[in-house]
C-alpha cells in the first residue's frame, strides 16, 4: 500500500465549491478497486488549508489503474479548477502502522465479529447443519483466534495451546466448493456488521483473510490430507494475502 498526499491552499470564498466538488470526485474514487480509503481535512488553525489523504493498492495501481480508467475522467472533471490550488502532490510509503487488532479497538469486535459469523453460519441452509451441534466453546475460541491472528495477544495459542484439534475437528469433512463459499459469504456478512464502514481497509484485510482461511480448510478437510499441527495461528495484517 502507498498513501498519496494532496495539500491545497483554497481561499474562503472558494470552500464551498471546492468541498462539494470533491464530494461529487469521490465517486470516483469509491468505484475503483485501487482506491483502498480517503480522507479530505481542513485544517482547524488554518481554515484555508486542506489535505486529501488516499490510500492505493500500490503505486502502479494509482499511476496505471486508476489515472487510465475511465473513472478519473470524472474525478478530474471535479477537480480540474481547484489544481492550481495545490501546494504539494506526493506518494509517501507507509511506516509503523498499527495492527489491524489495534485499529479496530481491541479484543471487543473480534468477539462480536465471532458471535454474529456464529450465527449466520448457524442459519445459513448450505452450512446450518454443521453448526447446529457446535460446542459451546466454539464462539469464544474464535473470538480469541481472531484476536491473535490480527495483532493482538496470544489469548489463543497461549491459552489452548496448539491448533491441533480445529485440525482434527476439519480432518475427513471433505468440505465442498458450496460450503466453503457459503461460509465465506456468512463470514464477510459479519464483518460487514461489525466493522464500520470508515474502516474499509480493516474489512478488506479480514475478508482476504476469510478468503484464503477457508481454502485452507478445505485442503484439511481432504481425506487423503496430512495437516501440520505445528504450523501454529496465523498473523495476519494489512496486506496479508497468503
Amino acid at each position: 500500500m502507498i498513501i498519496e498526499y494532496i495539500r491545497y491552499n483554497i481561499s474562503e470564498n472558494e470552500r464551498s465549491a471546492f468541498e462539494a466538488a470533491y464530494e461529487r470526485a469521490c465517486v470516483s474514487l469509491d468505484a475503483s478497486p485501487h482506491c483502498l480509503a480517503h480522507e479530505l481535512s481542513r485544517c482547524h488553525e488554518e481554515p484555508q488549508r486542506y489535505i486529501l489523504r488516499i490510500e492505493w493498492d500500490s503505486l502502479q495501481g494509482h499511476l496505471d489503474g486508476f489515472r487510465k480508467s475511465e473513472v478519473f475522467r470524472h474525478f478530474l472533471e471535479e477537480v480540474r479548477p481547484f489544481i492550481p490550488r495545490i501546494e504539494e502532490m506526493q506518494h509517501y510509503e507507509v511506516g509503523t502502522r498499527q495492527s489491524i487488532y489495534s485499529t479496530l479497538g481491541g479484543a471487543g469486535p473480534f468477539f462480536r465479529l465471532a458471535k454474529r459469523m456464529h450465527e449466520l453460519m448457524r442459519e445459513d441452509d448450505t452450512i446450518g447443519p454443521l453448526f447446529t451441534h457446535a460446542a459451546p466453546t466454539h464462539v469464544p475460541h474464535l473470538g480469541m483466534w481472531l484476536v491473535e491472528v490480527f495483532g493482538g495477544p496470544k489469548l489463543y495459542s497461549e491459552t489452548l495451546g496448539d491448533i491441533g484439534p480445529i485440525l482434527s475437528r476439519h480432518a475427513n469433512r471433505d468440505i465442498t466448493e458450496e460450503q466453503r463459499a457459503a461460509f465465506a459469504a456468512c463470514a464477510r456478512r459479519a464483518v460487514d456488521e461489525i466493522v464500520p464502514p470508515a474502516q474499509q481497509s480493516a474489512r478488506d484485510a479480514i475478508a482476504r483473510y476469510v478468503e484464503w482461511g477457508t481454502h485452507v480448510a478445505v485442503s484439511n478437510s481432504r481425506p487423503d490430507h496430512v495437516a501440520d499441527p505445528g504450523a501454529g495461528v496465523p498473523s495476519w495484517g494489512w496486506d496479508s494475502t497468503s
